[in-house]
């Protein structure tokens, strides 16, 4: 079930926007995903929960995607 709530306002980003960035694009920094999405690159204000958001996102997609000898499947870049 897509979340579609807004993390960020000025962007009008969701929360699904930010999940897609890693699961389809390989985003695997929250630079990265600013440069998918454009989170946080306006007020700034939401700035500390989209990181928070993402970063914690990126981790749970790094537990569940570890294969063989530990190798992350994601594009940095």
């Amino acid at each position: 079930m897509r979340n579609e709530n807004y993390i960020c306002n000025c962007q009008l980003v969701t929360v699904s926007e930010i999940e897609d960035a890693v699961e389809k694009h390989g985003a695997a920094t929250f630079e990265a995903i600013q440069n998918v999405t454009k989170v946080s690159t306006g007020c700034r204000r939401c700035y500390a929960s989209a990181k928070s958001l993402a970063e914690g996102y990126i981790d749970k997609v790094k537990k569940t995607k570890r294969g063989g000898a530990g190798q992350l499947r994601l594009k940095f870049d």
